[in-house]
């Protein structure tokens, strides 16, 4: 789950810093992502984004326990000396950026999660 310091501390990243950001379907349930298609889409969707191979090493090790887990979607930042995984509970559509931080990225990310209310 990602939390509000999360977000901030993302959404603060230094601009002269080259990161992935994914949101990547990991949920089980989907067809897609049975076997090896879920490694093979994501490696695919990767290397179009030029993910260089040290950074997308990282993100294709982990799929298997992102899949484990009880997310439905995984948001990954991955750098030369960061990586980060969120679980998020909510399908969401793929996305690849690799590059500066694109902080639009996390912000579009957080208007598509649904809104929990609870009433007194």
């Amino acid at each position: 789950m990602i939390t509000r310091a999360d977000i901030e501390r993302i959404q603060n990243l230094p601009d002269n810093v080259m990161v992935l950001m994914a949101v990547i379907d990991v949920n089980p349930a989907i067809p897609d992502n049975e076997g090896t298609a879920l490694q093979t889409r994501v490696k695919a969707r990767m290397l179009e984004a030029g993910v260089p191979p040290t950074v997308m090493n990282q993100v294709l090790a982990d799929l298997r326990d992102a899949q484990m887990h009880s997310g439905k979607s995984a948001f990954y930042l991955v750098g030369e000396d960061m990586f980060e995984r969120y679980d998020i509970q909510a399908d969401l559509p793929e996305r690849f950026h690799y590059g500066r931080p694109l902080k639009s990225m996390l912000t579009n990310v957080l208007d598509l999660l649904p809104s929990v209310a609870v009433l007194a």
